[in-house]
Parts: C-alpha cells; sequence; structure tokens
C-alpha cells in the first residue's frame, strides 16, 4: 500500500460514513439526463464508502467506478438482472463477498485493489472478462463457477502456482505477467486450454515473470502452445513457429544426445559394477575356502591338542596314585614301627614299675623290724 493511500485511508476513518445517493448519479450525469433510462453510469474520484440507491437505474447495464475509496461490493440487487459490466477499479476491495447477484454480467474489472483470492463469483456464470491484475492473489480458486470465462488478466499479483484453470475450456486470452513464475512445469498445466491463443508473461506496464527470462522460454511455449497466436503482446509469424521448431528440434537432438551419453556412462558404469562385483564374489569364495581351512586344519589342532591333554592328565593322575601308595605304605611302615616303639617302651616302663615296687616293699618290712 502506498503512502498516499494510507494516508487516504486514514483521513477517510476520520470522516461519516458516505453512500452513494441519488443525488450523486444526477450531479454526475447531469439534470437533463432521465435516471430512469440511464444504462451506462460513470463515477470518477468520488468518495464513497458504499454503494446504494441504484434502484433509482433500474435499466443500467454497465457501472464503472474508479477511485472512490469503496471498501466492499455491495446493494448491487436492484440492477442485478441488467447488469452486464461493472468495473470497481482502484479501490480499496479486499475480498468478492459470497452472494454477489449478477447472472447477466459479462465484465467484471477489479483491478488495482487488495483482493487476496478469488471467490464469490457463483452468482455470475455468464461472466466472459476477468481483470483482476495488480492485487494480492497468491492463487487461482474459484473460476470453476464461471465456465463462460475467455478473458482472464492477473498480472502483477504473487502467483507462483498456475493450479485453478482445469474448468476455463473457454479461456482465450491470459495474463500473468509480473507474477513470481519461474517453472516451465506450471505452464505445462495450462495446456488443456485448446482455445488460448494470447498468453503474456512479460510486460511493458507489469513486467516480467522469471521464467520469462529464461533462454528456452519462447521456443517452449510457441512449441508447447502452437494454438498461441499472441505472446507478450507480439504477434506469433509463421517464421517464428518455424524456428521455434528447429531449437526444439536442436534441444531435442541435444537433449537425446546428452541422454545417450547419460545411458552409455550409465552402462559402462554398471558394467564396472558388475565385475567389481564378480571379483568381489570370486574374492569372497577364495577367502570362504581359506577361511574353511583354516577352520579345518584349527579343528585339527584342538583335537590334537585335546588328546595331548588327556594323555597328559592320565599320566598325571597315575603318577599321584603311584605317589600316594607310596606315601601310604611308608605311613603304614612308620605307624608300625612306631607303635612297637611304643610297646618296648611300655614293657619296659612296666618291669621298672615292678622293681621300683618290689623295693618298696623290701624297705617297708626293713622299717617295721625296726
Amino acid at each position: 500500500m502506498s503512502a498516499q493511500k494510507a494516508a487516504s485511508l486514514f483521513l477517510d476513518a476520520s470522516r461519516p460514513w458516505k453512500r452513494l445517493q441519488r443525488e450523486d448519479i444526477v450531479e454526475t450525469v447531469g439534470s437533463a439526463v432521465i435516471i430512469d433510462e440511464l444504462e451506462e453510469l460513470e463515477i470518477l474520484f468520488l468518495t464513497i464508502d458504499e454503494i446504494d440507491n441504484l434502484e433509482s437505474c433500474p435499466r443500467l447495464r454497465k457501472l464503472t467506478l474508479l477511485d472512490n475509496g469503496l471498501k466492499k461490493i455491495s446493494n448491487l440487487n436492484p440492477v442485478g438482472i441488467t447488469l452486464t459490466s461493472l468495473c470497481l477499479c482502484d479501490q480499496n476491495i479486499t475480498k468478492v463477498d459470497r452472494g454477489l447477484d449478477l447472472p447477466n454480467l459479462r465484465e467484471l474489472f477489479l483491478h488495482r485493489n487488495y483482493i487476496t483470492s478469488i471467490v464469490g463469483l457463483e452468482g455470475c456464470p455468464r461472466l466472459r472478462k476477468l481483470w483482476l491484475f495488480q492485487n494480492n492473489l497468491k492463487s487461482v480458486t474459484g473460476l470453476h463457477s464461471v465456465p463462460e470465462l475467455q478473458e482472464c488478466w492477473l498480472q502483477a499479483n504473487e502467483l507462483s502456482k498456475l493450479t485453478g484453470f482445469e474448468h476455463c475450456s473457454m479461456l482465450t486470452v491470459l495474463g500473468l505477467a509480473g507474477n513470481p513464475i519461474s517453472d516451465f512445469e506450471e505452464l505445462r498445466r495450462l495446456v488443456p486450454l485448446q482455445k488460448l491463443h494470447s498468453l503474456s508473461l512479460s510486460d511493458i506496464h507489469f513486467g516480467r515473470c522469471p521464467l520469462a527470462d529464461e533462454s528456452k522460454y519462447k521456443e517452449f511455449v510457441l512449441t508447447t502452445f502452437k494454438q498461441i497466436h499472441l505472446l507478450d503482446d507480439v504477434a506469433v509469424t509463421k517464421d517464428m513457429l518455424q524456428q521455434a521448431e528447429r531449437a526444439h528440434d536442436e534441444q531435442a537432438r541435444a537433449f537425446d544426445a546428452a541422454l545417450h551419453d547419460i545411458e552409455e556412462q550409465f552402462r559402462l558404469e554398471l558394467m564396472t559394477i558388475d565385475a567389481n562385483h564378480q571379483s568381489r564374489e570370486t574374492h569372497s569364495a577364495a577367502l570362504e575356502r581359506e577361511m574353511a581351512a583354516a577352520l579345518q586344519e584349527l579343528q585339527v589342532l584342538v583335537g590334537e591338542g585335546r588328546e595331548s591333554i588327556n594323555k597328559q592328565a592320565a599320566r598325571h593322575e597315575a603318577l599321584m596314585n603311584g605317589n600316594l601308595k607310596s606315601l601310604e605304605e611308608r605311613l603304614q611302615e612308620a605307624a608300625s614301627k612306631a607303635k612297637k616303639e611304643l610297646s618296648s617302651s611300655l614293657s619296659h616302663m612296666h618291669d621298672e614299675h615292678d622293681t621300683i615296687s618290689s623295693m618298696f616293699c623290701v624297705l617297708e618290712r626293713v622299717l617295721s623290724a625296726d
């Protein structure tokens, strides 16, 4: 929004709400004109917040309001049947309210507003011309409601995708310049529009789409949309078509050659991969055989080691048993010897005891005699 427009909105907020009055209509067309018979009405720059009092113009076919500060579209029912052209440009409109009932409307001009989406056209089934350039559109929606649409101007919006034209089989003129469209695949979405003969992605007034700066842009459009007669406001000549077809053929041949090179390179890479795979398989088989031989050798070594250990264990067991038997024999011999010596000592002690006892008896007799 420009600073001037913002300032205008600020000033408008401080004044009373202004509706279009019969007096405004009379002042615009002049008192000599019979209002009841008026078929065309054009009001320029008169500040109006809302349309009203159109019942004064029951035969009105064309209504044009330019730079009036309108904030919404309303109160058109009194001329709903007769109105065939409606222009509300350079206003402050942000949306088309649902309920717009204009069954005979052929032309709708809403350029240079602040509209963000295409809705509310269900009541205009016979619409053929729609101008919405220089708004804030980010996507194309709602055009299925206007199957008779022939001309659509959407320049200088914020469109990057071209979905939404599927039901516009009658479309002949499409303006898209000044939108951020950068992908050729988006243009391919328009191929079903067989009646499209004028297409614009570059315009001196609205600017260029990024796609229009691509070197293959014109060749792509002219070979993809052969029914196009006017491209970017320039008539398509037979020479242009032939040049585009030659360039397209050269590009196709270059593409085929590049594709062949890629396929050949891919084939060589596959062969290399296959050779490497076979080499790895051979190496893997050899490694597997080596591992099997090593495992078998290891099993033999383990068996031999186990047998050697068992033999050593048997020898140790026999040696231990022999030593144990020898030790038992020596212990028995030592015990027998000790027993004999103990028996001899006890016998000697008994003899000494008997001797001492005899000596005591003799001593006792001697003492008794004394």
